[in-house]
């Protein structure tokens, strides 16, 4: 059974309790990820809610992304009122806390599995990060990241030449701060999270 979206303030830390409180009345809400690409959570709700003052942006939204994605985070970067007494939200997964970090200009990886790999990507990154990294792929690999053609941790991870899914293959898996680059996730592809008034149960496409 899948709960509604929960909203918590944009300084939370603990997500163990209900927060500033769900977004029941909410119109409609969706999370939807793509394999190895985007991870968002999109929602309509009502302006005259007693929850909609509480919308902020960097507030964060939490919701389950299928039967294995619990209590998935999501952080609020727009909200978008409309002439019908309504407000789209848009919110992107916590993992990309990845493309707003940055790496050290040059960066060689040489010979090494893909879990040594991707620990050295968390090693390079050079801001203080919550991430947790790991993978089962053990081939081999090299590869080169210099800033001028990486711009950000998470075009190293993938979407470009030289990026730890370019060299390795297989598929991410984002669990909140945890990355995991898995040889494959499953079966599932596209998992499609749709809530409603009243509606507390889900689809998969």
């Amino acid at each position: 059974m899948a709960k509604y979206p929960i909203l918590y303030a944009p300084d939370a830390t603990d997500f163990f309790n209900m927060g500033l409180g769900p977004l029941t009345t909410s119109l409609t809400a969706t999370v939807a990820e793509d394999r190895n690409g985007s991870f968002i959570l999109e929602a309509e709700v009502l302006t005259d809610d007693a929850i909609y003052p509480l919308l902020e942006h960097n507030a964060i939204l939490k919701a389950d992304a299928g039967h294995t994605l619990k209590d998935q985070r999501f952080k609020i970067k727009r909200i978008v009122p409309t002439d019908k007494g309504t407000a789209k939200i848009y919110a992107e997964h916590v993992s990309y806390l990845s493309q707003e970090l940055s790496l050290k200009p040059e960066i060689t990886i040489k010979s090494l599995n893909a879990n040594a790999a991707i620990g050295r990507w968390k090693s390079s990154l050079n801001e203080t990060n919550p991430f947790v990294v790991d993978s089962d792929i053990t081939t081999t690999g090299s590869t080169k990241w210099r800033i001028d053609k990486v711009a950000n941790p998470r075009q190293a991870l993938g979407g470009v030449e030289g990026s730890l899914l370019d060299v390795y293959g297989g598929e991410y898996r984002f669990d909140n701060y945890h990355i995991s680059l898995l040889k494959k996730r499953g079966t599932t592809a596209n998992t499609v999270l749709a809530y409603g008034r009243n509606i507390t149960s889900f689809e998969q496409e």
